[in-house]
């Protein structure tokens, strides 16, 4: 579920990459800023958990 939530970050923040770039969350304010740039644009809105991230901060070995 944490690399689900951390891919699906990857794919919103930067939708050109084709596989997700790491294990590691991207930044928040670039997820900010395509979710507000989406809602605006597509009137969409991704749903995402970013608790999980917090474990990704914490410790990535954890997810390796």
């Amino acid at each position: 579920m944490i690399r689900q939530n951390i891919a699906k970050a990857w794919r919103i923040a930067k939708p050109e990459a084709l596989s997700p770039l790491s294990i590691t969350p991207p930044e928040a304010g670039d997820i900010l800023r395509r979710q507000l740039e989406m809602l605006s644009k597509e009137n969409i809105l991704s749903v995402l958990c970013t608790c999980v991230f917090y474990i990704a901060d914490y410790n990535p070995k954890l997810l390796e």
